[in-house]
């Protein structure tokens, strides 16, 4: 029975790291199933079905998904070196809504909201300098220029 226990918790430590992908599988499988259903009863051929059936979920889920995650990329790398500052103008406490609004929750019930903006204008900063070695980390290298020989 202890061996029993012991072998099952070893393979929950084994499958645990893909527990995410495997939820992502069981969904995209129950959401493009009538599809493949559908291309099953035109094809007859089993792995050209599959093969489609991969090539619909590639064109519908990941080619958008990852156009989507570049073009967020490029727009958080375009706002977050000015963010702190933003973050400043906009919580300042004299002309600004949100500024009014944490001087009012301050008097209100007392709770020190200066040092919860500074605290949060600190970690944005930390934050746009590691996304900033981020992108500097990912930047594409230089691409070589092969030289073609007379033959």
């Amino acid at each position: 029975m202890a061996a029993t226990a012991i072998a099952l918790y070893l393979c929950w430590l084994m499958l645990k790291p893909f527990i995410g992908v495997l939820a992502w599988a069981v969904v995209l499988v129950i959401v493009f199933y009538p599809a493949r259903e559908r291309l099953g009863r035109r094809i007859k051929r089993r792995g050209l079905t599959a093969m489609l059936s991969c090539l619909l979920v590639i064109l519908v889920v990941v080619l958008p998904l990852t156009a989507l995650t570049m073009a967020l990329a490029e727009e958080l790398g375009k706002v977050v070196p000015n963010l702190p500052s933003q973050l400043s103008q906009l919580l300042d406490r004299q002309t600004s809504l949100f500024g009014r609004f944490f001087a009012w929750i301050e008097a209100r019930f007392g709770v020190d909201t200066l040092g919860s903006q500074a605290f949060l204008i600190e970690q944005l900063k930390h934050s746009g300098e590691r996304y900033e070695r981020l992108q500097l980390n990912n930047a594409p290298a230089p691409r070589l220029r092969l030289k073609r020989y007379p033959e």
